[in-house]
């Protein structure tokens, strides 16, 4: 005649219960955390760090409790995970799921790229920019000061457009098969400036600001070590955020300037993920092309494995037809190919 053991079965239990209530605090962690995180943004620290992480951090736990789960066998487990593991793709990373647009024939193509200061392969970001056979492209760390001088992969790229318009001013270059009517330079930080071109497209003009949001700031300092490299990005996440926060007011001055009725575009490297009050405070004027008809995450940066979405295009009076990221280009960003239509 068998004995059972009382203790044994309680021990051997632990496990599975330990599994559901992780599964279930994750369940509502993930949440809490998110609107932690919108809630103060840049204004602490420790938000403004888990806000310019990539968002992917939220897909470990769920994503780890959901294997151990599915090995036990416990069914239901896996799928409070599986519903964690939603919630993280669908609003921390953003994913966007859009029914295809019918393009007309006064569509045009904007391409926006940062060519990585000519660090990165000129010819094969030349190649790239015509095989998506744009109407406007606008580049970033494409010069190196507010003069005509551009640096070798921008002189590169601007020679492989001939009889296209362009105007430069800072890093940034805009490129374009119509005609430009007008142009306008605002200043930013140091030698960032936001370029206004006014072009005269198929269905009549368009603004195009193109942009790029500075980093740094004074004070930064250099880490001493990996392990010092960690106290750095704690201890600069929120003077940082603070630095592009103080660059809006000349992008919402570029945005109010000139014929406010024109249709508009503003695109660039902005270095700000699609969350936050620098975000927040664009979307309050204008429409994100990505949200608004792209697909998956838009994760344009570092190229080889893209981690964040920073690059945009920004719009008002313009509908956006398409948006789509396009594959490893010789920089260290990846282009952000936008078919857009001028609303008569």
């Amino acid at each position: 005649m068998g004995v059972t053991f009382p203790r044994n079965r309680n021990v051997s239990s632990r496990p599975r219960d330990f599994l559901k209530a992780w599964s279930l605090a994750t369940l509502l962690l993930l949440p809490l955390m998110w609107t932690w995180e919108l809630v103060f943004a840049e204004n602490g620290s420790l938000s403004a760090l888990l806000l310019y992480l990539p968002q992917h951090l939220y897909l470990i736990l769920p994503a780890m409790l959901g294997v151990w789960a599915l090995l036990k066998r416990r069914v239901r487990v896996a799928l409070l995970n599986a519903l964690s593991l939603t919630f993280s793709l669908v609003f921390p990373l953003g994913w966007q799921l859009h029914l295809p647009h019918q393009p007309s024939s006064a569509t045009v193509r904007l391409v926006t790229f940062n060519i990585q200061r000519g660090e990165g392969d000129e010819r094969r970001c030349e190649a790239a920019l015509h095989s998506l056979n744009p109407d406007i492209v606008c580049l970033q760390e494409s010069g190196l000061s507010t003069n005509i001088a551009l640096n070798a992969i921008g002189r590169h790229v601007l020679l492989g457009f001939p009889g296209w318009n362009a105007r430069y001013a800072g890093d940034v270059t805009t490129l374009s098969r119509f005609p430009i009517m007008s142009d306008h330079v605002y200043p930013l930080v140091g030698s960032r400036r936001t370029l206004e071109t006014v072009l005269q497209t198929r269905s009549g003009p368009m603004r195009v600001l193109n942009t790029h949001i500075s980093t740094t700031f004074a004070g930064e300092r250099a880490p001493t070590s990996q392990l010092d490299r960690i106290a750095v990005l704690y201890e600069t996440a929120r003077p940082s955020a603070q630095a592009r926060l103080n660059q809006l007011p000349a992008i919402h001055k570029a945005i109010d300037s000139g014929d406010t009725g024109t249709p508009l575009v503003l695109v660039g490297d902005f270095n700000t993920p699609p969350r936050g009050h620098f975000y927040g405070s664009l979307a309050g004027d204008l429409n994100d092309a990505f949200t608004s008809v792209g697909n998956g995450l838009g994760l344009t940066f570092p190229s080889r494995l893209p981690l964040l979405r920073i690059d945009y295009v920004w719009m008002r009076g313009v509908r956006a037809v398409s948006a789509f990221v396009g594959g490893p280009s010789g920089s260290d960003h990846r282009p952000l190919i936008t078919d857009l239509e001028v609303s008569s």
